[in-house]
């Protein structure tokens, strides 16, 4: 099996969502079909960042419906963008938070924007 094309259970254990949901999912128009050769049904990469972008929107409490909306506009490329950017917020975040609090950057007399700013190049 070619590198980018997975199973169902494939996305399933990479993702952590249930079969059932993914088939959810594709139902009410969040993921696209996936190709179907005899009896497999074949996912790519765009369905696996799709999944994770959908875990990410639903931590943020949008609704499906909104989610399907965003999703339906985006290109693989954009989704990838997207989640690469949540990616090294995360980190970014994480790594400021395990600074000994002697070291975190701490806000000055300056306005709350350049503060974040500060924060954002550190």
């Amino acid at each position: 099996m070619p590198e980018d094309e997975y199973l169902i259970y494939d996305l399933a254990r990479e993702t952590g969502i249930d079969i059932r949901t993914i088939r959810y999912y594709q139902q009410e128009g969040l993921l696209p079909k996936p190709d179907v050769k005899g009896k497999y049904a074949y996912y790519h990469d765009d369905h696996l960042m799709r999944l994770r972008l959908i875990q990410e929107l639903k931590k943020k409490y949008l609704p499906l419906k909104e989610i399907r909306e965003l999703l339906n506009s985006l290109t693989f490329e954009q989704v990838k963008a997207l989640l690469e950017s949540q990616k090294s917020q995360n980190l970014m975040q994480r790594s400021i938070s395990e600074l000994p609090e002697s070291t975190q950057l701490q806000p000055s007399s300056d306005t709350a924007l350049e503060y974040i700013s500060r924060l954002l190049h550190a």
